[in-house]
């Protein structure tokens, strides 16, 4: 029960994710919003909530886990352009922000991809493996198509 309570303390961050994108869109800062960003921050509260609520076991923690890590990696950075932006003047904080955010969705396809591919029983549907692996590729892949990008461009 542990577990669901942190599952459902996730599901609060990613909502104020998401109204962080709804203050962005009343505030008209379009240049800060886009299809990639509006899609991922929907999606990041409705998926946990219905898997969490359906099949509270262990296996959405791993896309908690990594996301949590890049967020706060992001969040700090934003934090010090904000406080200290001559020491984020330097292009190399994007450049691994970028490779934080790919790796993680490479690593979500690998984990998710295991079970869907290989057919393995995990006590779920194997439906949520391919949506997690299918997620994860999109997440991906769309930067190239979607500008501007909440991906910081290198």
């Amino acid at each position: 029960m542990r577990e669901v309570q942190l599952a459902y303390c996730y599901i609060l961050l990613k909502l104020a994710d998401l109204f962080d994108t709804v203050f962005f869109v009343l505030r008209k800062k379009q240049s800060h919003v886009s299809f990639l960003h509006v899609y991922h921050h929907a999606v990041m509260v409705l998926v946990p909530f219905i898997f969490m609520r359906n099949y509270p076991t262990g296996h959405c923690s791993m896309l908690g886990l990594l996301n949590t890590y890049v967020h706060a990696a992001m969040y700090f950075y934003f934090f010090m352009t904000v406080y200290r932006p001559e020491q984020v003047k330097d292009v190399r904080w994007k450049k691994y922000l970028t490779m934080m955010q790919m790796g993680q969705f490479v690593a979500l396809a690998v984990y998710f991809g295991q079970p869907a591919l290989r057919g393995l029983d995990c006590g779920i549907p194997v439906y949520w493996f391919w949506l997690g692996m299918v997620q994860a590729v999109f997440m991906f892949a769309i930067p190239q198509f979607d500008a501007p990008c909440w991906f910081f461009r290198v």
